[in-house]
């Protein structure tokens, strides 16, 4: 949550899930604290934050990386892949193929622009 939070601050953002990490004197532990956010927890997410704002899960864009992330992105009408495993390859409407979220605004104004967005 960490990383998490700043992003979708910075990116005006509605929400974010993400797993919370243990710290110890500042420094990131590694350890997951409280539940762990799998496949099905994100999928929820995505049809409850849906429901709280009135939309479509077809009206929202997600980002992930791996097979965890499938379900969650064959939900949304735009799913992002992070520098994706080969599993999401054929699920993505886009491909980050760099560490750097630097166009991510810029992607996720496009997109809210369009009509099905």
């Amino acid at each position: 949550t960490q990383m998490a939070s700043f992003v979708a601050t910075t990116l005006g953002m509605n929400g974010y899930l993400a797993n919370e990490l243990g710290q110890e004197k500042g420094i990131l532990t590694g350890e997951i604290m409280g539940q762990v956010v799998d496949a099905q927890v994100k999928a929820e997410f995505i049809e409850k934050t849906c429901r709280a704002l009135g939309c479509q899960p077809e009206q929202c864009a997600a980002m992930g990386d791996g097979a965890n992330d499938l379900l969650m992105l064959q939900k949304v009408g735009w799913a992002i892949g992070m520098i994706p495993k080969p599993v999401l390859h054929e699920h993505l409407d886009v491909y980050l193929g760099r560490h750097s979220l630097k166009f991510l605004q810029a992607l996720l104004l496009e997109l809210k622009q369009r009509p099905s967005m």
